[in-house]
């Protein structure tokens, strides 16, 4: 049996237990609200189910004439990961140049391979906006057709920049992603419930939004983009604000045209191993979906709509259905819903039978990933994903909107363990900018009990463009482990 007649399978069998449950849902429950809440959730989870079946497909499409330039913006990357990245997009079947910029990493990035193609440069700290446009100022839009963004902790798979090209065959789309494929997801249960909720995301949701062509972000882990389009916005795209880049960018490739997403375009990265650091990752995401609203009711097309409107309305619709049945039930003393006993466990019933088959969906196409595993992450992440969602992703939506201006990112922290006398002689160490901190122990302020060592300069924020210069690989010392493809 073929992978995707597997997928229509359990497609099928999905879509078949939704109908069941609804055909019951409509002869027990007479409550038209409920009826209508229920309706509408089993129609967009069986289309969504059927798009990533019939989606939109580009392998059959010509690779897109042009230059690809990757930008690799890396901040307090671990040099063992970067080193990594540096080696898989040397890898790719299309021959990209790639441009890895050190954003003032307290210890400075090493340019660990010698290539023509891979030029090392290193910045004060502006953020990945900044490293980002001072990349593209050293270059004309007609240097370049294509841009390629990657995070520092990703490995595209050979053929992911080859697909995404594809795609771009089409002078609709303005942009495309890749599929996320988590890299350490054996760390922990939480790194592999978020494999499971990632994965299932992008079969379910991206697909739908995808086959429109009305994705309205990309990942940061592996997009391409028309260099036009960012040239077009460099002033702007500078600003660091509450939208991530990705979703930024994507909201203008919208206003153009098309962003898609590109199953066949595989990419590893990694995620937070602990509660902690995915809270604050997903939060940042759930502030930025929250900050885009405005733009998207302002600029895009109603089919364009469709994704965001129905997500607002979720957000909406299930503590005021939550409160809705509690208020029933409590104004009849129970009787209201009394003989709805079968419709609850038909509801639990088809909500873990979707989620299974969502789950089966993304893992039947993982690659490089034995048998055995996918058995297993499919028994015990599809219910840690649900009890991720349950309790952190779905809370986490709310909990943004009250922290909307809270435009710190975040992003990496380091040991200062880790940061040796040895190191700071050698290439300097870069002291944080205030008010972050370093890790010793747990957190403390920037300054206490660190080494007082200056490198090449000391960090501060700035606006605008900052100094960058060229690293000379032979003159670095670079120190990671040496990691197989």
């Amino acid at each position: 049996m073929t992978r995707q007649l597997i997928r229509a399978v359990v497609s099928a069998i999905a879509i078949g237990v939704l109908v069941s449950v609804t055909v019951l849902v409509h002869h027990q429950t007479n409550d038209l609200i409920l009826l209508a809440y229920w309706y509408v959730g089993a129609t967009v989870m069986s289309v969504c189910l059927v798009a990533f079946v019939v989606g939109r497909r580009y392998t059959s499409k010509p690779i897109a004439p042009g230059r690809v330039l990757c930008i690799v913006p890396s901040y307090n990357e671990d040099p063992a990961g970067l080193h990594a990245t540096v080696k898989a997009l040397l890898a790719q079947t299309i021959p990209v140049d790639i441009v890895v910029i050190d954003d003032g990493s307290y210890i400075p990035v090493a340019a660990t391979v010698d290539h023509p193609r891979v030029t090392w440069l290193r910045q004060e700290n502006i953020g990945k906006r900044g490293a980002q446009v001072n990349v593209l100022r050293r270059f004309t839009r007609d240097d370049y057709q294509f841009i390629l963004t990657v995070d520092s902790d990703s490995e595209p798979y050979p053929d992911a920049c080859e697909h995404l090209l594809r795609a771009m065959s089409d002078p609709r789309i303005q942009a495309a992603t890749g599929m996320i494929y988590i890299r350490n997801y054996k760390s922990n249960w939480v790194t592999l419930a978020a494999d499971i909720d990632i994965g299932t995301s992008c079969v379910i949701m991206r697909a739908s939004r995808s086959m429109l062509g009305a994705l309205e972000t990309t990942s940061g882990a592996l997009a391409l983009y028309r260099s036009e389009l960012l040239y077009d916005h460099l002033d702007a795209y500078a600003v660091e604000c509450g939208t991530g880049d990705d979703r930024w960018l994507a909201l203008r490739a919208l206003r153009r045209g098309e962003v898609v997403a590109v199953a066949e375009a595989g990419v590893e990265t990694d995620m937070p191993s602990t509660f902690r650091g995915t809270y604050r990752q997903r939060l940042r995401w759930a502030r930025s979906w929250w900050w885009m609203l405005p733009y998207v009711f302002r600029h895009l097309t109603i089919k364009k709509l469709l994704s965001p409107l129905y997500g607002l309305t979720q957000l909406i619709i299930t503590p005021a259905m939550t409160g809705y049945i509690i208020f029933q039930t409590a104004i009849s003393l129970g009787s209201r819903y009394s003989g709805n006993g079968r419709v609850l466990v038909a509801y639990i019933g088809a909500y873990l039978i979707v989620r299974y088959a969502g789950s089966a969906l993304y893992l039947i196409g993982r690659p490089r990933l034995a048998m055995n595993d996918k058995l297993r992450c499919w028994i015990v992440g599809t219910p840690g994903a649900i009890i991720l969602n349950a309790f952190l992703l779905i809370p986490i939506r709310y909990v943004a909107l009250g922290k909307l201006f809270d435009n710190r990112w975040r992003t990496r922290e380091i040991d200062s363990r880790l940061i040796s006398s040895e190191q700071c002689a050698a290439g300097g160490v870069v002291l944080p900018r205030a008010g972050l901190r370093l890790i010793r122990g747990g957190l403390e302020k920037a300054g206490e009990n660190q080494p007082q060592c200056h490198g090449l300069y000391e960090g501060h924020s700035t606006h605008g463009e900052a100094p960058i210069r060229e690293m000379n690989y032979a003159a670095s010392q670079p120190v990671y482990q040496e990691r197989t493809l």
